[in-house]
């Protein structure tokens, strides 16, 4: 390095370089990028090399293992043309070095979000006028923000997520007029919303989720935020009906005011903002009418409304090919599935349990074809379950609990593909896109009867299997070993007869397992994996199996000990 003075950009970003970067790196006078980027550096960073870096405007460290605190500002003091500083994604710690501006009037872009400094933003922010963008998200700050950082008037993008940061947001955030991404989420911030918010005009992205925010959202003018794409305040505590304001933002394309307290109804003027995506009003206090309009908007793909005390017509879902996710649960339909609709064919997640439908499961639904979510549980649904069911290919996640159901389980709902399949794409998506609905079948608390078909132990990918409270009678499937992935099973309170297949010690990943209250009879030697389960899931039963103790393997070749309950 020390034989190219002249060099002026340093580019080995996304290689597998590791160690402490090298000393003679200071030697590069008349370097303005250096990149590092993506790599396996460890050590402090750069803690004497920065004094010779005079001419340095782009400095990337992200995603290494630097740890330790950043330079002082004594060694920084020669970086004068300084503009970005990218850090993040390190072990770095200590106090937030905004020092930095003092020796670098012109650094607009500071990174240092995923790593772990601490304490609170200091006064010295004051110093960073040039600031255009500002990510301070995950790490351990606290405290509320200094008056300072309102005077920050070049900023386009505040970033402080998953930090400690608390107090209220002062009313002098509305000097940051240039504003275009303001995200808070996953703090402690309280207080209401500062009505001078309304004069960072060129919003497109406010997050705040995650916090103790309150008050109405009144306070806000909305429709001075043309530009606003993306509103996100859930997890909060504010109050009052959501405001008509929202209407006239033409460019909002999702809000969430999931989990508050907000009440009154839906404004149907909503249906104004034409570039909607995904509206979630889950778990409020709303009441009234769902505005069919809603259903009408055709770029909204996701509908979340539960848990709140809303009525409407699952027939106004009528015709909105665009809807990919219609979540309705514990709401006030009261009123029978419709016997024929058409034109929701593109639907995934279709939610509407608990919310008084009757009926029988209608044969339209068969054109779902799309279906990865069908949860229709806790209503006073009747008839038999459908065979049909079985052939959706995506289905990973059917829940027709607490309702009236009878007849047999038909055999063919355990040819679901998605959890017969491993490399199935539609796995990917239980874990990451919809984590509140793990692979899973749950028919309980219905009047099922006869026997569980053998073809159970097919479904290799669920997680969940529920068919307690019903009229099942037979043996337990021996096939159900065969469920590789399965960690909660509940048989209890039915008929079934025989004995406990010793082979469900076999399963590796069982959390759960409850048999009792069935004709459950004989003794049995069981693999310890069924040891952690309490008597009371084997109760009621013509033999309890509650006398059980653990048998130690005396086989010099080691192996599993056994429980033997009798």
């Amino acid at each position: 390095m020390a034989n190219i003075p002249s060099l002026q950009v340093l580019n080995v970003s996304n290689n597998d370089l590791y160690g402490p970067l090298p000393q003679d790196l200071s030697t590069l006078s008349s370097l303005h990028t250096l990149d590092v980027s993506s790599n396996r550096f460890t050590g402090q960073l750069l803690s004497d090399g920065l004094a010779n870096f005079s001419s340095l405007q782009v400095l990337n460290v992200s995603s290494n293992g630097f740890n330790g605190s950043l330079p002082s500002s004594s060694s920084s003091r020669n970086m004068p043309h300084l503009r970005l500083f990218l850090a993040s994604d390190n072990d770095l710690s200590g106090d937030l070095p905004f020092h930095l501006c003092q020796t670098a009037p012109f650094l607009q872009e500071m990174d240092l979000s995923f790593n772990n400094f601490s304490g609170t933003i200091s006064k010295g922010i004051g110093h960073c006028g040039s600031l255009q963008v500002l990510d301070l998200a995950h790490n351990n700050l606290v405290g509320n923000l200094p008056q300072d950082l309102y005077n920050l008037t070049s900023l386009t993008m505040l970033r402080l997520t998953r930090n400690n940061f608390d107090g209220e947001l002062h009313n002098a955030i509305g000097n940051l007029i240039n504003l275009t991404h303001l995200m808070l989420d996953y703090n402690n911030f309280t207080g209401q919303l500062p009505p001078n918010l309304s004069s960072c005009t060129n919003l497109k992205v406010f997050i705040a989720n995650a916090n103790k925010f309150n008050g109405s959202l009144d306070v806000v003018r909305f429709n001075e935020f043309s530009m606003l794409e993306n509103l996100d305040l859930n997890s909060n505590a504010f109050v009052g009906s959501i405001p008509s304001s929202l209407t006239e933002c033409a460019a909002l394309k999702s809000i969430n005011f999931a989990r508050n307290k907000l009440s009154g109804e839906i404004p149907s003027s909503l249906s104004e903002c034409v570039a909607l995506k995904s509206i979630n009003f889950e778990s409020n206090k709303l009441s009234g009418e769902i505005p069919s309009s809603l259903y009408r908007l055709k770029n909204l793909t996701t509908l979340s409304l539960s848990s709140n005390n809303l009525n409407g017509s699952i027939r106004s879902l009528d015709g909105s090919e665009h809807l990919v996710s219609v979540i309705l649960s514990k709401n006030v339909f009261n009123e029978a599935l419709p016997d024929k609709m058409q034109g929701i064919s593109n639907v995934q997640v279709f939610a509407l349990g608990n919310i008084r439908l009757f009926g029988s499961i209608p044969e339209w639904l068969k054109n779902c074809t799309k279906l990865q979510v069908l949860d229709l549980s806790w209503n006073n649904l009747s008839g038999s379950i459908p065979p049909w069911i079985g052939s959706f290919p995506h289905l990973f996640y059917l829940d027709l609990s607490n309702n009236s159901f009878s007849g047999t389980i038909p055999p063919e709902l355990f040819s679901l593909q998605a959890l017969i399949n491993p490399d199935n794409k539609q796995t990917g998506l239980q874990s990451t896109e919809a984590p509140e609905f793990p692979p899973s079948i749950n028919l309980s608390h219905n009047q099922l009867q006869g026997s569980i078909p053998s073809q159970a132990g097919s479904l290799i990918m669920v997680v969940n299997m529920d068919l307690s409270f019903n009229n099942l009678s037979g043996n337990i499937p021996e096939t159900i070993v065969d469920m590789t992935y399965l960690e909660s099973l509940d048989l209890s309170h039915n008929s079934l007869t025989g004995g406990i297949p010793p082979s469900l010690a076999n399963l590796r990943f069982l959390l759960y397992l409850n048999v009792s209250y069935n004709q459950l009879e004989g003794s049995m030697a069981i693999g310890n994996e069924l040891s952690k389960f309490s008597n009371e899931r084997y109760a009621g039963n013509p033999r309890r199996y509650f006398d059980c103790w653990v048998v130690p393997n005396s086989s010099s070749r080691g192996g599993k000990s056994q429980v033997v309950c009798a």
